[in-house]
């Protein structure tokens, strides 16, 4: 079987919203990919939800530090003036933003990537989702797992989230599709 892009299937059924996680970074067209929610959505008010990367004022070396190793490789980095550009290009308006920012926990996954280099274990992104591994792993390298899991999670979007770095961030956008905007245009 082929496996089949977001934007190559068409809905089974319909949604009050759709959310997703630091998918646009990595899409050939984040355009046609935003477009393409439309008809996921019952309503023509229905809400697209998203988190997104932001490199506003963020100096090139956290670029390069982000495309390293054991990390997401990303096509492409917004600024806050391009994903402006990018959701009016898809017929989307921003109706709410939060913004986070990573350098807790960017900091925070390298730190556990340099200690698996040096227990010799490859820092390998989500290794800790890897039901192979989980199962495989001594119950307490499991729990130890989890707490990593929560404390990065508590990085990225908690409290240590909210102060300023000068690292890249990540915004949650949350978008209506202008009016007008039909099922059968998009």
């Amino acid at each position: 079987m082929q496996p089949r892009f977001f934007e190559q299937c068409a809905p089974r059924r319909v949604w009050d919203g759709v959310y997703h996680t630091d998918l646009l970074s990595h899409v050939a067209d984040p355009v046609d990919f935003l477009r393409h929610m439309r008809p996921w959505l019952a309503q023509p008010d229905g809400l697209v939800a998203f988190e997104v990367g932001a490199f506003d004022g963020a100096p090139e070396s956290w670029s390069r530090w982000l495309r390293s190793p054991g990390l997401h490789v990303h096509r492409r980095f917004y600024t806050l003036q391009g994903l402006t550009r990018l959701l009016d290009r898809a017929g989307l308006r921003c109706v709410a933003r939060r913004d986070f920012d990573l350098g807790a926990y960017t900091a925070w996954i390298r730190a556990v990537g340099a200690a698996r280099a040096a227990l010799g274990r490859a820092p390998t992104q989500g290794a800790a989702r890897d039901g192979a591994l989980e199962s495989a792993a001594p119950q307490s390298l499991g729990r130890a797992r989890r707490a990593n899991e929560r404390f990065a999670a508590w990085l990225r979007s908690g409290p240590a989230s909210r102060v300023p770095t000068g690292a890249p961030r990540t915004l949650l956008v949350a978008a209506r599709f202008n009016e007008g905007v039909s099922r059968a245009e998009t």
